[in-house]
Parts: C-alpha cells; sequence; structure tokens
C-alpha cells in the first residue's frame, strides 16, 4: 500500500505545481505555442468533468466523484499489494480524481492547460487518471487473464 500512496502523492503533487505554474505565467484563457498552433499550454478554468464535458454541472458530481474515489481506495487496500500495475493504476486514478477535487474546492473549477491539436483541453491528473485505467485495463486483460475466464462471468 506504501507504493500506492507515493504514487498518490506524486501525482497530486506533480498536478497541483503544473496548475501553479500555469495559474501564475499564464493569464485565463491565455495560451503560449510549445509545437506551433498543435501542441500549446492554454489556461482555461474547467467548471464541467473531464474533457469538458458537462460545464457548469462539476460541482453536482462532486459527491459522485468522492464515493468513486473512497470505492477505489478500497480497492487499492484490497487488492494491490501484490501487483505494481495495481498499484501505479490505483495511486495514479485516485491521486487524479484528488488533484482535481483540490481544484474543484479551493478554485470552484479545475484548472486545465494542456491543448493539443483540436482535442480537450485537459491537465496532468486527467493525464494520470487515463494513465491509470489503461494500467488497469492492461492488467486486467493480459498480467491477470485468468481470473476473468474463471469467473462466474465467463459461464454460459
Amino acid at each position: 500500500m506504501k507504493k500506492t500512496v507515493c504514487w498518490f502523492f506524486l501525482v497530486v503533487g506533480f498536478d497541483q505545481l503544473t496548475k501553479w505554474l500555469v495559474v501564475v505565467h499564464i493569464p485565463l484563457y491565455g495560451s503560449i505555442p510549445i509545437v506551433g498552433a498543435w501542441f500549446r499550454f492554454t489556461h482555461f478554468e474547467n467548471e464541467g468533468i473531464v474533457f469538458g464535458m458537462l460545464q457548469g454541472k462539476g460541482d453536482q458530481l462532486l459527491p459522485v466523484v468522492l464515493i468513486i474515489s473512497v470505492g477505489m481506495a478500497v480497492l487499492a487496500w484490497k487488492y494491490a499489494e501484490g501487483s505494481w500495475f495495481l498499484r501505479f493504476s490505483f495511486g495514479t486514478i485516485i491521486g487524479g480524481a484528488a488533484g482535481n477535487l483540490i481544484d474543484r474546492f479551493f478554485r470552484g473549477a479545475v484548472v486545465d492547460f494542456i491543448h493539443i491539436g483540436s482535442f480537450a483541453i485537459f491537465n496532468i491528473a486527467d493525464a494520470f487518471v487515463v494513465a491509470g485505467a489503461i494500467g488497469m485495463g492492461i492488467y486486467l486483460l493480459v498480467v491477470h487473464k485468468p481470473l476473468l475466464y474463471e469467473s462466474e462471468l465467463w459461464v454460459l
């Protein structure tokens, strides 16, 4: 569990540091090109959920996000100890959720800034949640594949 907690704090710390740098150095809606117009840092405050969906409804979903985060922490406590894949996955998912929750509580909106092409603007926390979900998917489908096939779900 210690390594899961380390991933958690690494993600929260890196996420909050990058958001602080954006808030301090880029005016709201300002943009700094990194690779032309294709990749840039654009300061945006997201009042919705992931990738800007449901704008203005983010606060209404706070209880759901909190419940999911607590559920993920319980699952991490129960299952993550034996696998570095799961320690990484749980730590980054919960850390990313916490990073965005911190923004909601203290700023009223989530600071987003990574802007790639015409894709939605997102942040480090979002990227780690996605990386953790991919890691968990790989673990379930490849690393721990026998568990899936032995479960009752696969019995016809």
